[in-house]
């Protein structure tokens, strides 16, 4: 990580970003899940059973494609 990047909490404490979770109905303790699995799977901590779903600005949060 960058040392002038923003922590996930930072991140979830804005209000552009909370607007977006509430249009996508997201709520913060299954987004944190996610990315808690994605971490996990990069790491190879653990790669089997990881479904997300995916919605239109969270994709874009995770991946930057729309």
């Amino acid at each position: 990580m960058q040392a002038n990047s923003p922590t996930l909490d930072q991140l979830l404490d804005e209000p552009i970003v909370r607007l977006m979770m509430a249009a996508d109905r997201v709520d913060e303790r299954d987004l944190r899940a996610v990315i808690t699995r994605a971490s996990e799977a990069v790491l190879g901590l653990k790669s089997d059973g990881l479904t997300v779903d995916c919605r239109p600005s969270i994709r874009l949060l995770l991946t930057g494609e729309a």
